[in-house]
């Protein structure tokens, strides 16, 4: 059996591995040109860390992440709204808190291991009778099956006949990938929402130089007009509810 599989976010590389070990034929899509170290530093929980376990590609994923062992809420008024440890749901059990590219430079590697044909720079723009068809024209195929795995703003989606529904989420967040200093608890997620409106806080985000990602909410049609703002005026509105 032939399988496309269009996207390298995570989903894509993680089910390439998973049928190309299985001993089936896989070529993976990505419109990127090549392999880049984009993104930002993310939480994995403990059920993502039992896939890569079962993938036998944690053990190399573990000496890059920070251990998160606490998740804190709070609302810009002080008021607690979450103080959660792992540990109160099973002893030993924790987060993973690391960097996206560090993740996806795993999967794509043992990808290519398991003998899966990486397809860079291609970006597929129809499926039609199982044949992928690009933007430049280009038709690569015939599949047996295709897996779309081109993310929540998929063109592609709306091909497949199935319905669906599919609100687009109105907002996004800024973020800043630093080296964590001693004011930054090195094993709590921590945050400050102000009612659904507003959130900003900070993730350790492990790898060998001890990173911190600080994240900002901010509705994506307001994004030109915080550009306009000063630094300060930004620091101004980040400090707000970040008082611990």
């Amino acid at each position: 059996m032939k399988i496309a599989i269009i996207g390298s976010g995570t989903a894509g590389p993680t089910a390439s591995i998973f049928l190309a070990r299985a001993g089936y034929d896989v070529d993976l899509f990505e419109r990127a040109p090549k392999k880049e170290a984009v993104g930002a530093g993310f939480l994995l929980q403990p059920t993502g860390m039992a896939v890569l376990d079962d993938m036998g590609i944690l053990e190399e994923l573990l000496p890059h992440i920070a251990q998160i062992d606490r998740l804190f809420c709070q609302a810009q008024s002080g008021k607690i709204l979450l103080d959660l440890s792992y540990d109160e749901l099973r002893e030993g059990l924790y987060g993973a808190g690391t960097y996206r590219p560090i993740l996806l430079d795993l999967l794509l590697n043992h990808a290519q291991k398991a003998g899966v044909n990486m397809v860079w720079d291609r970006s597929i723009s129809c499926i039609a009778d199982n044949i992928l068809k690009t933007a430049e024209g280009e038709h690569l195929g015939k599949y047996d099956l295709v897996l779309i795995c081109d993310g929540a703003r998929s063109r592609l989606r709306d091909q497949t006949g199935i319905p669906t529904r599919v609100d687009r989420y109105p907002w996004g967040a800024l973020w800043y990938i630093g080296k964590r200093s001693e004011e930054f608890d090195p094993n709590t997620l921590w945050q400050s929402v102000h009612g659904s409106a507003w959130l900003n806080g900070y993730l350790p985000t492990g790898t060998k130089d001890d990173l911190l990602s600080l994240f900002w909410s901010i509705r994506m049609d307001q994004v030109h007009h915080m550009k306009r703002w000063s630094l300060s005026e930004w620091k101004d509105q980040v400090g707000e509810g970040s008082e611990r």
